[in-house]
């Protein structure tokens, strides 16, 4: 049996890196070969099985293809073959493709930049009768091997490579996104007399035949969380209880507010669009699917941690976005935010927070649901000696360089 086989390194790549390699044909057969060509190529492929029929859609990002051998031509292996491609910087997409109707596709620019590597699978489908999709973008070697009449016979290999994209922005601003709850407090631990001692017996049935001489205290729960987040960097994210409002509330006095529990969640959502024809001409079958990722779950019964002011809990927490499942994982976890022809994949923060006041828990959840996860890679151009721009001392500028992200994160 031949072995026909391409060598190259896998990746990952950026766009505009060389992608170099050879096909080897590891056989001592004697060979009449017609041509021997390798075909580089990125897909965005989206497959939707609805009822007995599967719905495929294919967007071809670019081809390239290289002529490595003509024949007719008599081969004696092992044989190899270098070749050379580059990944190009943005689509190469045919720009008629869906001028019929816009509206078929999430992102119609046909040179919109290259996305990065995906592959996603799943059966939880929302808002579709469908069942189970998967969808990926993907970037292929192919090489084919065609024999001569004589022979009459093919073969054929192939590898796939990966891409990933920098992000553009090396200090992201952490736009934080205030949100609110207010919670009612009414029993008797507001009393001054019942904060130190639980109430009698006759206490007990005073209040619960006469509820409404029972204080009440009103207070606003609040939670800062980030429009935007880094991979691998550290999730900025606050929490807070305000005064009560003396206006709305009956109590003189106030009990202490203790945090309880967080858990917090990034949801991520994966719209595809497959068409129901062989074309794009129709708006097609849109679906979603959507799941979590549990970023971190902390326990704080056993703590008195009382929320006088405001809590860092990304730094109590430890909050950070993992790339991978572990170190030794070849395959991301979680890819950035991106929208290309007919796969979108977006993000969602969902915080659940417990506080106990006056001896009683409550329960609220702050979402996020715009929430745009970039690369943990930053792509950081190199400036030219003769184009860069003079430092402070050469300049006579004594200033302090901008934070980082890490340190605006933290201000």
């Amino acid at each position: 049996m031949p072995i026909f086989q391409i060598d190259v390194e896998a990746g990952p790549y950026h766009p505009g890196l060389q992608v170099s390699g050879t096909v080897k044909l590891q056989d001592l057969r004697t060979y009449h070969v017609d041509f021997l060509n390798v075909v580089f190529s990125g897909s965005c492929e989206v497959k939707l099985a609805q009822g007995t029929h599967l719905h495929t859609g294919v967007v071809q990002l670019f081809q390239y293809e290289q002529r490595l051998l003509t024949g007719p031509y008599t081969l004696e292996g092992p044989c190899q073959w270098p070749f050379e491609f580059t990944f190009p910087e943005q689509c190469n997409t045919r720009s008629d493709l869906f001028s019929k109707n816009a509206s078929a596709t999430f992102n119609e620019d046909a040179r919109q930049p290259l996305p990065q590597s995906f592959w996603f699978i799943s059966d939880n489908i929302n808002g579709s009768t469908a069942g189970l999709t998967s969808s990926g973008v993907d970037y292929k070697l192919e090489a084919t091997l065609a024999m001569n009449q004589r022979t009459n016979g093919i073969l054929q290999t192939f590898e796939f490579l990966t891409l990933t994209r920098p992000r553009n922005e090396q200090n992201p601003e952490p736009r934080l996104h205030s949100l609110t709850h207010t919670f009612t407090v009414q029993n008797t631990y507001l009393l001054p007399d019942l904060q130190a001692r639980p109430p009698s017996l006759g206490e007990k049935l005073k209040y619960k035949v006469s509820p409404n001489k029972l204080p009440m205290a009103r207070f606003v729960l609040w939670a800062l969380l980030p429009t935007v987040g880094v991979l691998e960097q550290p999730l900025p994210l606050s929490l807070g209880v305000s005064n009560h409002d003396e206006h709305q509330s009956s109590s003189a006095t106030t009990s202490a507010i203790y945090l309880r529990g967080v858990s917090v969640t990034l949801v991520s959502t994966t719209t595809v669009r497959c068409p129901s024809a062989s074309a794009w001409s129709s708006h097609g079958i849109v679906t979603q699917s959507v799941d979590n990722y549990v970023l971190a779950i902390k326990d704080f019964s056993n703590q008195d941690l009382q929320m006088i002011d405001s809590l860092d809990i990304g730094a109590l927490m430890g909050l950070r976005i993992a790339e991978r499942d572990g170190p030794e994982s070849p395959v991301p976890a979680l890819a950035p935010s991106f929208k290309t022809f007919n796969i979108v994949r977006k993000y969602a923060l969902n915080v659940h927070v417990t506080i106990e006041c006056a001896k009683e828990n409550f329960s609220r959840e702050f979402r996020s649901s715009s929430f745009r996860l970039l690369a943990a890679e930053c792509d950081s151009p190199v400036v030219s000696p003769l184009l860069r721009a003079p430092t402070d001392e050469e300049d006579g500028i004594d200033e302090e360089p901008p934070p980082s992200y890490e340190v605006a994160i933290k201000a």
